[in-house]
């Protein structure tokens, strides 16, 4: 069973790029080792996408606190996992410690959420990948948000959070870094930390590679 991730280097020459590959590196090994076949996607995979140009010109989606060369791989991650037929998608910052694929759900026609109101660790088919980045270039051409994101802010976390009710299904399996159980199978070790994250992991969790 093949797992996709997304990784697309902004800055090659960077400290944190050779973090992230680090990072991506040890994310390919983890999740090998439970039974999955990973697969690294990027923007090539993304720019094939029909709204590629409409998504990544938009003006109106660099309304973020987070800079828009990373905001902008968020949105691409979802055109790449459309274009390759779709699937299961864990961010590279998901490290497994025992999710296996026997252990994935197929609610029919709706994507599946694995950490509750984050886009991280997602399952679906092609249509239910293709549904939901029909919504965001709907946001981007009518450059507005639901009630629950605001103009302040506007990511991919923060307008998904509208497509819920009718288009998601939430399986909570991932869990937070900073209060993760000793049971966890998949945790969560997000941009909250402070300093080198592959570090982080393996003095705090190291992981099964």
């Amino acid at each position: 069973m093949i797992v996709h991730t997304y990784h697309h280097i902004i800055d090659p020459e960077s400290a944190q790029t050779r973090c992230q590959q680090a990072l991506v590196d040890l994310w390919c090994k983890n999740w090998a080792s439970y039974g999955w076949e990973p697969v690294v996607l990027n923007e090539t995979n993304a720019a094939k996408h029909r709204f590629f140009n409409v998504i990544n010109s938009s003006a109106w989606l660099q309304l973020s606190v987070n800079s828009w060369a990373y905001i902008r791989c968020c949105y691409n991650k979802y055109m790449a996992m459309e274009n390759v037929g779709g699937g299961f998608f864990a961010d590279p910052d998901i490290i497994n410690y025992g999710f296996t694929p026997d252990m994935l759900s197929y609610p029919p026609e709706r994507l599946v959420f694995y950490q509750v109101g984050v886009p991280c660790v997602i399952h679906g088919q092609a249509n239910d990948w293709k549904k939901i980045v029909q919504f965001f270039r709907n946001c981007a051409v009518l450059r507005r948000c639901g009630w629950k994101c605001t103009v302040e802010d506007i990511s991919d976390m923060n307008l998904v959070q509208d497509f819920y009710e009718t288009q998601i299904t939430t399986i909570p399996v991932v869990e937070d870094y900073a209060s993760a159980s000793s049971e966890a199978k998949l945790i969560h070790y997000h941009g909250g930390i402070n300093g080198n994250r592959l570090e982080y992991i393996m003095k705090t969790r190291p992981p099964q590679f």
